[in-house]
């Protein structure tokens, strides 16, 4: 399953849309009036098809992998974005912060 929310405060309204089964089954977008506090954000949440690798639940490997995806979408995206992976901030310094979150203690 696959899921986008995009809040938007410029126009009022909020957006939800959820894909499934590989993103052959596309959910109706439900479009609501946003709360007048709520800050401009776009939420993608993504929930693996264990069946179709053949897994029954993800182990530590899987869940390394992913989070390293999260850590590149930091690398690449302005310190005024905030990039959280399973409820946590991800935050970057510089290079070495980098190299050292995704490669870990294969890097010198």
């Amino acid at each position: 399953r696959f899921q986008v929310e995009v809040s938007d405060p410029g126009t009022g309204r909020h957006f939800l849309q959820t894909w499934e089964d590989n993103m052959r089954v596309r959910g109706e977008p439900v479009v609501s009036e946003l709360p007048r506090k709520q800050r401009h954000s776009v939420k993608v949440t993504f929930w693996p098809d264990l069946k179709l690798f053949g897994l029954r639940k993800l182990d530590a490997n899987h869940v390394k992998l992913f989070k390293a995806r999260a850590y590149d979408v930091v690398a690449c995206t302005g310190k005024g974005v905030a990039i959280r992976f399973n409820g946590a901030d991800l935050k970057l310094e510089d290079f070495d912060d980098y190299a050292r979150s995704v490669l870990g203690s294969a890097i010198a």
